[in-house]
Formats: C-alpha cells, structure tokens, sequence
C-alpha cells in the first residue's frame, strides 16, 4: 500500500515537473520568436507573402499612418472576402511597419438618417473616393445597397484616398474582386508612399513642335499634379543646347505629347542627352497623320506617314514606331445613319475598325489588371536591336487585327459594309513597348566636334534607364467643349457614354518611369481564382454539409477512444 502511494505521489511529481517545463518551454519560444519574425506562406500563389520592395518601404516607416477603411457593416458574402483580405494584408503590414500602421473599418451608412449618410457619402466622394451600387435579391425582394469600397490614408495632415475595388468592364463581380484583392498591396503601399512624400518628382511636357494644347490633355495634367510637380518643356534649337541640357537635369520624366513637327538634329541632341544624364520619356507618337476634321466634313481622308525625323534615335533606343494603321474587328462603335424614321434621321453602331479597343493586357505592373483601353488611329511598334535592352509589350492589339500601310484612304462608307474577316489575320500587334536597360547615344561616333568639346559634357551611354513608347498619342487625349471650354475625363467615348482605362494605363506609366523604390511591381501578383461549381453545389451540396458535421464528430470520437484505451494500457500494469 506504501509502496502505491509512494508510485503515485512520484507520478504526481514528474507530471508536475513535465508540466512547469511545458510551460517554460512556451515562455522561451515565444520570446525567441518576438526576436526572430518569420512568416510560413504555403498557399500556391504566395497571397500572404509582401514584396521586398513593401517590406523595405515598412521597416523605413517612422511616422504613425492612419487607414480609414470605407468597407464595413452587413455586406455580401464576396465583399467580406475582400474586407478580410484588406484587413490581411494591413496586419502584415502593421508588423513590418513597428506598429506604425494604424487603421479601422467604418460603414459610412451606420447612423441609418438619410442626411447624415447623404453628408457623409459626399464628404467621401470629394476626398476622391467612388462609391459603388449593390443590387441583391433577398426573400423575393429587391435590395440596393451602396458601398464605398476605399480607404484613406493620413500621415500627420496629409490624405490620399486610394480606390480598392477594381473593375472591367463585362467582367463577372468575382473576377472583379479578385482582381482587386491581387492589387491591395500595391494601391496601399502607393497610397502610403504619396502621403509620405516630402518632394515632389517634376514632370516635363515637352512644346514647340505642335504638341497637345493644355486643354486636350488637361485631365492627364490635373491628375499628374496631385502626385507630381508638372510644367512645360521648350525644346528648340533656337536656345542655347548646354543651357537646355542642363535644365532638363531637374526634370525626372519628360513626356512627348503628339508632336506634329520634325525635330531638328540639334533639338535631337538635346533629348539624348537628356535620357543619357538619366532622363526617363514617355513617348506618345502618332505614326501617321489622320484628318479627323476632314474625315467628318468629306466622310473620307487619308492617312499619311508622318516623319518627326525620330526614327533613327527611337532606333537606337530599340523600337520603331511604323507608318501604318492598326485595323482590329474588336473596335470601338461609331453611328451611322441608315435610314429616316419619319423625319427623324435612323442611327445604328457599327464597330469603326480604325479604332481598337485593347481589352486582352499583358501581365506587367503597368497594364496588368487594367480595363478596356480606348485608341484610334494607332500604329504598331516593332522592337528592334539594341543589346542590352530589355523590351516589354505593355499594349496590343487582338488577334483580329489588320495592318493598313500609309498612304491610305480612310474612308466612313465602310461601316455600310461587312468586313472581310479573312483579311484580318494578323495576330496580336505590339502597340506600345517598355524599353530599360542601358541606352547608347544616337549621336555616338557621329559627331566628333560634340564629343571632343568638354563644354558639351557629351555622355555616349546610361547604364541603366527606361523609357516607353506608345503609338497612339490620342490615348491621354480627352474630349472638349470648345464652347465652354470644360474637358470631359480621359478615355470618355461620348458615343457608348464608357470612360476606358486610359487614364489608369497612363498614370501605371508614369509611376513606373518615376517609381524608383520598386512598389509598382507588386502589380504583377496574380491569384488563383477558385470559383464555386454552382451546379455541383446544388447537387452534391447537402453530402458535403453532412459530411463537414459527422467528420469531426467521428474523429474526435475515434481520438477519444483510442486515448482511453492508452491510458487503461498504461496505469493497469
């Protein structure tokens, strides 16, 4: 009996002990582990894993930033997922950041009076943020829901409202949301990289050789200036070349904006030496000359080459902008009248082919994600030579797609006519190409009175710069009341009433030449989207929801039988 007792009182005490050490042992990896951070990410796509260039943004942070995040309350199933991954991605960023990321979710229609809302939705909408309408069917009863799926950030007195929930025109809502959830850690790093910004980077618009008036491209400009200091650039041989060149240093990119006119050899010599000293161009080039105002008083024009005396310099650089005209069956509508309805002209749409509509983008952190594109009268480009340069297709046309060579009669009669598909065999065109890498000087080995004069400071080569190319200038054209001289958003077709992502693909450019840290890579992140089988559910979904009730039941059942028997095995002997 004593010796029992003795057994007993021994097992106590080494349960005892094996208990005090568990716990010692918790104590001591937890401490290890808040010095030692690490994160396991086993899904596929990597979703839970931050960029370097996010993380490295973080751990910089030295001031408190403040998410106010527009995406709470009785929601969808689909827009809880996106909340949850918002909420995500912001926890992963608070630990990199040291805390010094702060944020909350607010319903903006909480008070439930219709004035406070109605106060409250437009105090949002003038900070920038969009709101969105949700329809459901709920009991046989229609249900409308509004939503302002963003948020802001405030770092000190700065705010930048950044949009969350990303769209595409004809796109189901799910692929929407996936898309979105691809793109919340690049719109929150950018978000957070404007409102830290102390100075601002200068954009340069180039004039002198007909480019864009002001107003044709004013809410390119207008949005420009809310993240850039933007002003105009003369380029001229008129002005001394050293002076421009050394001006041209305080200009971190410098867009070319449809230019009419030749460039001279010495205006040539300003701009390479301007991308020599580490210069980024963003180059919207019209490869040939369409008369829009003759096309409508006559109904026909031609299309013509136009030369701004480039080529050789683009060449060089590795691209060519072609004298033709992309012709693509997946194109924008245009009205024609057929008929008379008593005394009322009779309009129909036919798609205009002379104007592609980009829908299908590669995946780059510039055009990855974006919705449809609006052009006309564009051009293709061809990538050409250059070692060292690594060029990136950013546009193209669909695989429906027609070259027409310059001189061309353009001509509005065609749309009574139904294409010939069978011409239309060209594959996908390149439209616009992103070039980085280290350029060589258009004016190397050719000019050595330039190259021997110190005064100059001739550079022959930059080692590492990007620049991109787009044969479309009307791209960040946007439409005007000449009238009321007002200006309607950037990719507004006033025929469809549709705003296309011009303006997005441009601003994704300008970002890109001018983003040094690395963030707008993050745009490249690409999520497996694992749709529900709707149909299978219906027939196999009452299986799954017994079997995700017993399962567990039976395994902890099972567990708890085995332990037991352990335990008589144990303590019997």
């Amino acid at each position: 009996m004593v010796s029992t007792q003795k057994k007993s009182q021994k097992r106590k005490r080494n349960d005892w002990f094996n208990l005090w050490i568990g716990i010692g042992f918790i104590f001591v990896f937890n401490y290890l582990g808040s010095l030692l951070f690490t994160r396991l990410d086993l899904t596929e796509d990597k979703r839970y894993s931050l960029s370097d260039a996010t993380i490295n943004q973080l751990e910089q942070l030295e001031e408190v930033a403040f998410v106010r995040v527009y995406l709470e309350g009785d929601l969808p199933a689909r827009y809880k997922k996106l909340r949850m991954s918002i909420q995500e991605s912001l926890d992963e960023f608070r630990v990199y950041s040291g805390e010094n990321i702060q944020y909350e979710f607010i319903d903006p229609s909480e008070s439930g009076d219709p004035e406070i809302q109605e106060s409250i939705y437009r105090e949002l909408s003038q900070k920038g943020l969009k709101y969105t309408s949700i329809r459901e069917n709920r009991s046989d009863m229609r249900s409308e829901q509004i939503i302002f799926p963003g948020a802001i950030i405030q770092v000190g007195e700065t705010e930048v409202a950044i949009q969350l929930l990303k769209s595409q025109i004809g796109a189901p809502e799910e692929v929407n949301i996936n898309n979105s959830i691809q793109q919340i850690e690049y719109e929150l790093s950018s978000g957070l990289n404007k409102a830290l910004q102390k100075t601002r980077k200068v954009i340069g618009f180039t004039t002198g050789h007909g480019e864009f008036e002001p107003l044709d491209v004013a809410d390119f400009r207008n949005t420009l200036m809310e993240h850039y200091t933007v002003g105009d650039v003369i380029i001229t041989e008129e002005l001394n070349q050293i002076e421009q060149i050394d001006s041209l240093r305080l200009v971190d990119v410098l867009v070319v904006a449809n230019p009419k006119e030749a460039f001279s050899e010495k205006e040539k010599y300003v701009l390479d030496q301007y991308v020599m000293n580490g210069g980024k161009v963003l180059w919207f080039l019209e490869g040939s000359d369409v008369s829009i105002d003759s096309l409508r008083k006559n109904n026909i024009t031609m299309g013509i080459p136009l030369d701004l005396n480039l080529d050789d310099m683009l060449f060089r650089y590795g691209a060519r902008v072609n004298h033709n005209l992309v012709m693509d069956l997946q194109a924008l509508p245009l009205p024609v009248v057929t008929g008379m309805v008593g005394d009322q002209p009779k309009q129909e749409m036919f798609p205009w082919y002379y104007a592609p509509l980009l829908t299908n983008h590669p995946e780059t952190p510039i055009s990855n994600g974006l919705d449809a594109i609006s052009t006309s009268y564009i051009s293709s480009v061809d990538s050409v030579g250059s070692k060292g340069i690594k060029k990136t297709v950013l546009l193209e046309s669909s695989k429906y797609s027609k070259i027409a060579q310059t001189p061309h009669r353009v001509a509005l009669n065609m749309l009574r006519q139904l294409p010939d598909e069978r011409q239309y065999n060209k594959g996908r065109q390149t439209l616009s190409l992103l070039l980085e890498g280290s350029f060589e000087s258009n004016f190397k080995n050719r000019l050595p009175q330039v190259e021997n004069n110190p005064k100059l400071k001739f550079k022959e080569r930059i080692e590492s710069s990007k620049m991109i190319v787009v044969a479309d200038a009307d791209i960040i054209k946007n439409q005007v009341n000449r009238n009321t001289q007002e200006y309607y958003d950037m990719g507004y077709y006033p025929y469809t009433r549709e705003v296309y992502a011009n303006k997005e693909f441009a601003m994704n450019c300008l970002h890109y030449l001018a983003d040094d840290s690395g963030i707008m890579l993050t745009r490249t992140k690409n999520f497996t989207l694992r749709l529900l089988d709707t149909q299978k559910a219906k027939k196999q979904g009452d299986r799954y929801k017994i079997l995700n009730i017993a399962l567990p039941i039976l395994i902890i059942s099972l567990l708890g039988l085995l332990f037991t028997q352990l335990r008589k095995k144990k303590y019997s002997k």
